[in-house]
């Protein structure tokens, strides 16, 4: 009995060896995961650290290629504070990459830091991806808010492009009806107007807000039952597009031009200025004819209001330039393809009444028509080309159509205003990469 009784309590000191082993070696393993959680912690903020780098740069090129600042030195750091407490830091730097002389991009270097002095790197390039400025001839363009803000007319068509800095208060009954629609204000929505058509929705630029008339707040995207709201694309509008200038330095730089001091008249088969005849005269089938720069000092008249309606067919390309009123009363059309072959350009630092009561017919002109001050489209008129001004006064019924493909068609000699100079700037290539 005895040796039994020995051989038992040798056996529970060897059971309770084994069991202060094996919860030796678990503790053991606990800590060690502990500080295999804590390394994972520490390897992972570091890695967000570097990224905070490269999303740093990102916004400083940006700002660099708008032309606010210059970019900060190679090897530069900066702490990332989280509730007044340092979680460390990153240092970037970066190369110029070049596809023959044009910048194509930046390889960017950012090694994130952690509390710990953890480290982590990774490498990204940022590719520079132009984009394309936003001239104002590609648009039908209003500086100000059409109808100065008020209700737009009734029953007008407007197929776009269409850029205003403005509003557009289109609680008449307008339509836009290709686009893009660019407006750097609000829109007030109402009426039967509308925006884009169920099968052809357009691309909405819209730096403010959309309403309707009840002040019920419109999503673009899915307007529901609160407007005949039809929107491919939103984006946010990113500058004002300034009014181009027309002045005394713009006219004297002008070549291939004749100047007239006083007011020009163009009237069925007559002009009243002199010494005009190379650059505006009607040939012997009664077709005016436009070569160059035509610059008046004074008013031009095209047609007249007390007559019967009448066409005036034009043929060439060339530009009319006035330092007062232009009025057109007469159908003003081409003689042949347009713009083509013909496209009249008129120009005026002072308003343009695009009356045409005595148009003999639609359209009632195919043009171009800039103005620094106003352009008033009197009611039941359709322009095919396109209008621009500070400021459009558009009466009811009336209809402006943009001539797809116009910009390809211009002069290059024509006052110049566009927006857009900024870049899509596009993380690819993706890497970490061993520290040093």
């Amino acid at each position: 009995m005895k040796k039994q009784g020995g051989n038992a309590t040798i056996l529970v000191l060897i059971m309770a060896i084994a069991i202060v082993i094996g919860i030796m070696a678990m503790i053991s393993f606990v800590f060690r995961d502990i500080n295999f959680t804590k390394i994972d912690e520490e390897n992972l903020r570091a890695l967000n650290l570097a990224e905070a780098g490269i999303a740093n740069f990102q916004y400083q090129l940006k700002l660099h290629l708008e032309g606010i600042q210059e970019l900060p030195e190679l090897g530069y750091s900066q702490n990332v504070i989280d509730e007044d407490s340092i979680e460390g830091s990153y240092t970037l730097n970066y190369e110029q990459v070049y596809e023959g002389e044009t910048l194509s991009g930046y390889d960017v270097v950012s090694t994130g830091i952690d509390s710990s002095q953890r480290q982590r790197t990774i490498k990204v390039f940022i590719n520079i991806e132009p984009v394309m400025p936003i001239n104002i001839y590609e648009y039908i363009y209003s500086a100000q808010s059409i109808n100065y803000g008020d209700l737009s007319a009734s029953g007008t068509s407007i197929i776009g492009p269409f850029f205003t800095n403005g509003d557009l208060n289109l609680t008449g009954g307008v339509s836009f009806i290709r686009g893009p629609l660019h407006v750097h204000g609000n829109i007030l929505l109402g009426g039967n107007s509308s925006i884009g058509q169920a099968e052809e929705p357009i691309q909405l630029y819209l730096s403010g807000t959309m309403k309707n008339i009840n002040g019920q707040t419109i999503d673009p995207l899915n307007p529901g039952g609160l407007g005949q709201v039809y929107v491919s694309q939103l984006f946010n509008q990113p500058a004002e597009m300034p009014m181009l200038t027309i002045d005394d330095s713009y006219l004297q730089s002008l070549e291939n031009k004749v100047v007239i001091d006083g007011d020009l008249t163009i009237n069925e088969g007559r002009i009243t200025a002199q010494g005009v005849d190379s650059h505006l005269f009607f040939d012997n089938q009664g077709i005016l004819n436009i070569d160059g720069n035509v610059v008046v000092n004074g008013k031009v008249t095209i047609g007249s209001k007390i007559k019967a309606p009448y066409t005036v067919y034009y043929k060439g390309k060339g530009k009319i330039i006035s330092t007062g009123d232009i009025i057109i009363y007469h159908q003003l059309i081409t003689a042949d393809d347009f713009p083509q072959q013909s496209l009249l350009i008129l120009l005026s630092t002072s308003d343009i009444n695009l009356d045409f009561g005595k148009s003999a017919g639609k359209p009632d002109g195919r043009l171009v028509a800039v103005s620094t001050q106003n352009i008033k489209l009197e009611e039941n008129t359709e322009i095919v080309g396109s209008i621009i001004g500070k400021h459009l006064e558009i009466d009811n019924n009336s209809t402006i159509y943009y001539e797809p493909m116009l910009k390809d068609y211009l002069p290059q000699d024509l006052p110049q205003s566009q927006i857009g100079l900024d870049s899509n700037l596009i993380i690819e290539n993706w890497q970490e990469i061993r520290n040093q």
